[in-house]
Order: structure tokens, then C-alpha cells, then sequence
């Protein structure tokens, strides 16, 4: 499912957070989260943080939601600097939504704001790896909601979505 929101306003088991590797949630989509769901979210994921001070390119890691309408957030460290694991982030996002017995997931565009990864491409990856997942026949997880900011962003994964 595509839609046009503010992911901090949305109702899901999991809402994914666009992280960066500090856990700091000071900028875009982490930054509506924390200020929606409280900074409680924010201060639980930097307990998280490894000896390194930074999360790894490519890794997710899980919080209570705080005072959103979810269960769980999911710090996905999926672009910086113009590397990008969005694909890695988004299935790995999902393969645990799944063990959770987590039944809807609710994506940003990952990687597309502060990480600057072209809009279309954001859209390939993700789909892809959700596509990816779906050949896995989940029992549980069976609901993807990506929610976009701009109508603009709506435009270009429906065109992606077609391409596919």
C-alpha cells in the first residue's frame, strides 16, 4: 500500500525509522517520530548503541514505540554518504516483523531524505525486497504500508511499482 502522510501519524505493529548510525533522532522522519512518540523512544535506542559509538550500515535496531500507535519501532541504518542498504534494511526489517509475529509494517521512503538517495531508485530497492519477502510466504507479516511525505514521492513509486 502507498500513501501520501506523516509516518508518525500512522497505526501499525512496526513503524520504520530512517536512522542514521548515532541513533540521534534529531532530522526528518526520526525526528517526527521522536517528537510524536516522545523522546523515551530515542533514549531507549541509544542503549543500544555498540562500544563503536555507531549502528553499522545496514543493520535495524528495536524499540517500544512509545506514545505512537505501534508496537514497535525499527531503526533501519540504511543510507549515508551516499552508500545505500536499503534492500538489506527493509528485508531485514520485515524477516523480524515476522518472527515478532508483527502483522503490518509501516516503511518511509527510506534513505530518499537526509541519506539523498534519488526518489525512483529508493522506490526499486524497497520493492524489490519486499517482493523478496513475499516469495518467503510469511504466515504473519502480511501488510506493507509505505508512507510518503510528497504526493511527488506517491508519483514516483507508483510509476516504479508499474515498471516491475
Amino acid at each position: 500500500e502507498l500513501d501520501v502522510g506523516n509516518v508518525a501519524d500512522q497505526t501499525a505493529d512496526v513503524i520504520v525509522n530512517a536512522a542514521n548510525p548515532f541513533l540521534i533522532m534529531d532530522l526528518g522522519v526520526a525526528n517526527a517520530l521522536r517528537e510524536a512518540g516522545g523522546d523515551e523512544i530515542e533514549e531507549e535506542a541509544q542503549k543500544q548503541l555498540p562500544e563503536s559509538g555507531l549502528v553499522p550500515m545496514g543493520e535495524v535496531r528495536w524499540t517500544s514505540a512509545g506514545q505512537l500507535k505501534a508496537r514497535y519501532i525499527a531503526h533501519a541504518v540504511a543510507a549515508i554518504d551516499g552508500a545505500i542498504c536499503l534492500q538489506r534494511c527493509a528485508l531485514r526489517v520485515l524477516l523480524e516483523a515476522e518472527v515478532r509475529g508483527c502483522e503490518s509494517v509501516v516503511f518511509p521512503a527510506l534513505g530518499t531524505g537526509v541519506g539523498e538517495v534519488p526518489m525512483a531508485l529508493g522506490a526499486k530497492l524497497m520493492l524489490e525486497a519486499f517482493r523478496t519477502f513475499a516469495w518467503l510466504d510469511p504466515q504473519r507479516t502480511r501488510h506493507l504500508r509505505v508512507v510518503l511525505y510528497q504526493r511527488e514521492a506517491l508519483e514516483a513509486w507508483r510509476d516504479v511499482l508499474q515498471s516491475m
